[in-house]
């Protein structure tokens, strides 16, 4: 797992969706499930591509006081004039980076980040600043995308700057922001599945759906999101072929988890389309598994996720070990499961508290960060998840 994760992470690098990095990366994992002896199959599906052609300023003056401040775009944020964006800076409410639906209502709070407008001379929004808030201490990361078709020039701070920049707001700051970037129409990505058929030829026909993405943001190179996760699922890939499960097992390793699941929803309408849903009888999402502070069971609220994520931890004596765990549902942080829990089909997560690490979305989310203890139990977790489904169904 170390190995995949080091030649995704470190070799390739960055892998933003429809990118040729993100191409090659789909190459080396089909040369990867056929170490195991599987055969690979190469979905490549139209996404609207997406690229920063040079570095966001974003520059603040309060007074005699002028500060650039550390910045990154939204996904989907269009181009500034040459001459940049240039105005008052003021308080425009909260901005919401998640479907916060799914939250418990005590966690909804915390994700709603504080927003700055830049008005132009008409007193109208002409660009927009967000302050990641939560948690204390965050980084300046990519995080998220702008929904289209509105793609106001929208930039993220740090938690730190955020609450400097919250001071100077209310001392009257005017803002400038230079952003160039470019869309991509024509670009491709790629999902990449193997299939595994079960050894029961009268259960051969229903199947666990075991995923992970390994695409990136465009500003860090994934080790933890999402390297370790896929590397899980290749190695679950050698496991399971030797122990012959009952039921088939399809692993799906997806593209543009980063800008809306569009590799997994792509996949589910194909699936839509052919009338072949109906054989996805749980899916196992494996995403950010590496992290030093596991979190790791997010389950829908039926009786199969939730026993089988149960009996797995059971077995491994995980409570014990880390001291505690928790199960949550719905599951969440939202990932690749999420088109197919809106199907009302069984889903497990194995996930951290992504938002709390602190590399995610960054350049500093390299392969040394990767705790290989936490790995390895989030691997036999997830292992002990898919052998508990298929006894149980």
């Amino acid at each position: 797992m170390l190995a995949d994760i080091r030649a995704l992470a470190d070799d390739i690098g960055i892998r933003f969706v429809g990118s040729p990095a993100d191409a090659q990366a789909a190459k080396y994992l089909a040369g990867r499930f056929r170490d195991t002896g599987l055969e690979p199959m190469l979905v490549p599906f139209p996404v609207l591509g997406w690229s920063l052609k040079e570095e966001a300023r974003l520059e603040i003056q309060a007074g005699a006081e002028r500060w650039r401040v550390p910045c990154y775009p939204f996904v989907y944020s269009s181009s500034s004039p040459v001459a940049g964006f240039s105005g008052k800076l003021v308080y425009a409410g909260k901005q919401e980076l998640f479907a916060s639906a799914k939250y418990r209502a005590f966690e909804r709070g915390k994700f709603r980040f504080r927003k700055y407008s830049i008005l132009d001379r008409n007193g109208m929004p002409a660009a927009q600043v967000v302050s990641r808030d939560f948690p204390d201490g965050a980084l300046t990361a990519a995080w998220g995308m702008l929904p289209l078709p509105r793609t106001t020039p929208t930039v993220l701070v740090s938690e730190k700057d955020g609450r400097r920049l919250e001071a100077l707001v209310a001392a009257g700051a005017s803002a400038t922001l230079h952003l160039s970037t470019e869309f991509h129409p024509d670009w491709l990505a790629t999902n990449v599945f193997a299939h595994l058929p079960g050894s029961d030829s009268r259960r051969a026909d229903e199947q666990i759906l075991v995923a992970a993405h390994f695409d990136t943001q465009y500003t860090g190179p994934g080790a933890v999101d999402n390297a370790s996760g896929v590397a899980a699922v290749l190695s679950l890939a050698r496991h399971l072929k030797a122990k012959q499960p009952r039921r088939s097992i399809l692993f799906a390793i997806y593209s543009g988890e980063e800008v809306g699941f569009v590799g997994a929803r792509h996949h589910l309408a194909g699936l839509k389309e052919t009338e072949r849903l109906s054989s996805i009888r749980a899916v196992v999402n494996l995403d950010m598994l590496a992290c030093n502070e596991p979190n790791w069971i997010h389950a829908s609220e039926d009786f199969l996720a939730q026993e089988s994520s149960r009996r797995a931890a059971a077995d491994l004596g995980i409570a014990e070990k880390y001291g505690s765990l928790e199960i949550v549902t719905p599951p969440w942080p939202s990932g690749d499961q999420d088109p197919f829990y809106d199907e009302n089909i069984p889903c497990v997560s194995f996930t951290w508290k992504g938002y709390k690490y602190p590399y995610t979305h960054t350049p500093q989310d390299t392969s040394d960060k990767v705790d290989a203890e936490v790995l390895l139990d989030s691997f036999h977790l997830a292992c002990r998840v898919i052998e508990h489904m298929d006894q149980m169904m």
